[in-house]
């Protein structure tokens, strides 16, 4: 005996038959399931946020018992080619404050000025340390500093008396 060809409004129709012919479940039922679910997804958000509150509490109480050290705010100012300062896996954006223990603070705050030095370097300004190194060795040169003589050419540094030797 051939099979009798079903039209796809005859499958769909069986198809909603047996998702609502559950006999086993009552309306009732239904709603208590309803509830369960509710009451399951409010304890899963509570035990979250309850989660966070203690990861903020045990934080606060680290600070505490940690090594007394101020915590301060610092904006973030760095070259326009750095748009970030990554320390110790933290991440610290450019025009962003965060609040930081003193010593992350003086680290950041050698860094940001670090990014200026160079970005003023390709620019071609110079940089403080060498102007400085520059009027220092400037400085001893006007005051006649030392000045190697003739057979002194193999001589270490540390062993040239600089008292003794003749102003040329």
């Amino acid at each position: 005996m051939p099979k009798k060809k079903r039209t796809l409004a005859s499958a769909l129709a069986e198809i909603d038959t047996r998702l609502d012919a559950n006999e086993l479940l009552t309306e009732q039922d239904r709603e208590t399931i309803r509830a369960k679910a509710r009451e399951h997804v409010h304890n899963k958000r509570k035990k979250l946020v309850e989660e966070q509150a203690l990861a903020a509490a045990i934080e606060e109480e680290e600070r505490r018992f940690a090594l007394v050290e101020d915590y301060e705010m610092i904006e973030i100012n760095l070259a326009p080619y750095a748009a970030m300062i990554t320390l110790d896996g933290t991440m610290y954006f450019h025009g962003m404050e965060y609040e930081v223990p003193y010593s992350v603070a003086r680290t950041l705050d050698d860094v940001m000025a670090r990014t200026w030095e160079h970005q003023n370097e390709i620019q071609g300004q110079r940089r403080k340390g060498d102007m400085a190194w520059e009027s220092t060795r400037k400085r001893r040169y006007e005051r006649g500093g030392v000045k190697l003589q003739p057979g002194m050419e193999n001589s270490q540094l540390d062993n040239i008396n600089t008292r003794t030797l003749a102003r040329v």
